[in-house]
């Protein structure tokens, strides 16, 4: 699979702006989409904490791939290293449920930024999350030769 391109990029900070200050927002859809699709993927929270505790970790997380998006070749260990964490607390979740947690994002991304949503956002952000469930599983990116 091929690295993201500067438009990609460019359009996964845009909605990021938007994402990060309404992150618990976008926790609770996510974890409700998710339900939706199959209430088994889904951890149990024993209170609002709890999923607020999650939402933490997922800004956390999207931060540091969002802030390492242009150096994905580089960052691809520390990415590694944040996805276990988050992987840790959703260990029901196994490798042919991958299109069942991008589909619950997406549509918690899409109700969560509104009216930045579009379809050019739509496949920046799958593409986005394709990468990152290829390396947390070991696969190959194609990286493009950045030129100096």
């Amino acid at each position: 699979m091929k690295d993201l391109n500067n438009r990609e990029r460019e359009n996964i900070r845009k909605t990021w702006k938007v994402l990060a200050p309404n992150i618990h927002e976008f926790a609770v859809t996510f974890y409700s989409n998710l339900h939706t699709m199959d209430p088994a993927l889904v951890p149990t929270f024993d209170s609002d904490l709890d999923i607020n505790k999650q939402a933490d970790k997922a800004l956390y997380s999207l931060g540091f791939i969002v802030a390492s998006l242009d150096n994905f070749l580089v960052a691809n260990e520390g990415i590694k290293k944040k996805l276990n964490s988050v992987f840790s607390d959703h260990k029901q979740i196994k490798k042919p449920d991958k299109d069942k947690v991008i589909k619950a994002f997406l549509m918690a991304l899409k109700s969560t930024v509104r009216q930045t949503w579009n379809n050019e956002i739509a496949i920046s952000w799958y593409r986005l999350l394709s990468l990152i469930t290829l390396i947390a599983m070991e696969g190959k990116i194609e990286f493009e030769a950045q030129l100096i």
